[in-house]
C-alpha cells in the first residue's frame, strides 16, 4: 500500500481525471511494474486483490477499449517525474514492427537520465519507413508543450533523421 500512497498522489496532481479514474490508473501502473507481462489475464491477479480476477480482467478490458490516454498526459507525468530538469539531451527515435499485413511505426521523443531515454511523447506514423520533416516537427512542438526549450540542451537523433528543413 505505500506504492499506492506514494504513486496516488503525483498522478492526481498531473492527471485531469476523476479520483477514481486516477484510483485505476495507479493501481494498473503498479500491477504492470509486479507483473513481468502485458498480459491482461496476468495483470488481473496483481490488480486489486479484493476483486475477483475475473472483474479485474473485464475492468482493465473496459478500460484499453474505452479510454483514450492522450501521450501529453503521459509524457507529463514522466516529466513531473524527472529528477534532474536542466541541460536535457532529448533523443528522437522510431521503430517499426509488423502485425500481420500492418505495418505499426511509432516516432517518439524522450529525455535521456543516466543513460536511459524516457519517453515523453510519440505516436504511429503511416507505412513503413523513415519519418517526414514535417512528422518530426509535430514530435518536437509536443515536446515543447511538456518540456521548457530552455531545459534542453542537446539534441541526438540516428542519421535517418537528417532532414531539409
Amino acid at each position: 500500500m505505500s506504492s499506492f500512497n506514494a504513486l496516488f498522489p503525483v498522478l492526481q496532481r498531473c492527471l485531469p481525471y476523476r479520483k477514481a479514474r486516477v484510483k485505476f490508473i495507479t493501481l494498473f501502473v503498479l500491477a504492470l511494474i509486479k507483473t513481468p507481462t502485458v498480459n491482461f489475464v496476468k495483470i488481473a491477479l496483481s490488480l486489486n486483490p479484493a476483486c475477483k480476477q475475473s472483474s479485474n480482467y473485464r475492468r482493465i478490458q473496459r478500460f484499453m477499449a474505452e479510454f483514450p490516454l492522450d501521450c501529453r498526459v503521459i509524457g507529463a507525468i514522466v516529466w513531473h517525474l524527472m529528477p534532474n530538469q536542466d541541460n536535457l539531451t532529448v533523443s528522437i527515435d522510431r521503430t517499426e514492427w509488423q502485425s500481420g499485413s500492418r505495418w505499426i511505426n511509432v516516432l517518439m521523443a524522450g529525455i535521456v537520465d543516466d543513460g536511459v531515454a524516457y519517453p515523453l511523447v510519440w505516436f504511429t506514423v503511416p507505412g513503413k519507413g523513415h519519418s517526414t520533416t514535417d512528422e518530426r516537427i509535430r514530435l518536437m512542438k509536443l515536446l515543447l508543450d511538456i518540456v521548457p526549450a530552455n531545459s534542453i540542451q542537446a539534441l541526438v537523433a540516428d542519421r535517418e533523421f537528417i532532414g531539409q528543413r
